[in-house]
């Protein structure tokens, strides 16, 4: 009787911890989620369409990203700050930037170098 008390004893708690693990998981999936969703909206979107990018300047705070994105139906263009910048950007294709420091990030199209295709992202500070 003894032995069979502990079983289920030992089987109750074997429960309990794994109910407890899978609470502990979808709470730690719910905070990855709203992670990845607050990640996912930018605070500005600059679109590059008929050799021209739109709008020319936005600004932003810390911390916040910008994205761009190619429109075009045949052209490529590569976003560069100098230091930094995208890939080749085809049709569709959209980069992604995070501002995590004050200034002014001006950018070129390096692709084409026309001034159609220049900008500036103000980053103020939080």
């Amino acid at each position: 009787m003894l032995a069979a008390v502990l079983l289920l004893a030992g089987c109750v708690q074997q429960q309990l911890h794994s109910e407890v693990d899978s609470v502990a998981q979808t709470e730690d999936a719910i905070v990855e989620t709203a992670a990845v969703q607050e990640e996912a909206t930018p605070a500005a979107v600059f679109v590059f369409s008929d050799y021209a990018v739109s709008p020319n300047e936005t600004t932003i705070n810390t911390g916040e990203s910008v994205e761009w994105r190619n429109a075009e139906v045949k052209a490529f263009h590569v976003v560069d700050f100098g230091e930094f910048g995208s890939n080749e950007l085809g049709p569709g294709d959209v980069y992604a930037e995070r501002f995590d420091y004050p200034g002014d990030y001006w950018f070129v199209c390096s692709a084409h170098d026309h001034p159609t295709e220049e900008g500036v992202v103000h980053v103020h500070g939080s």
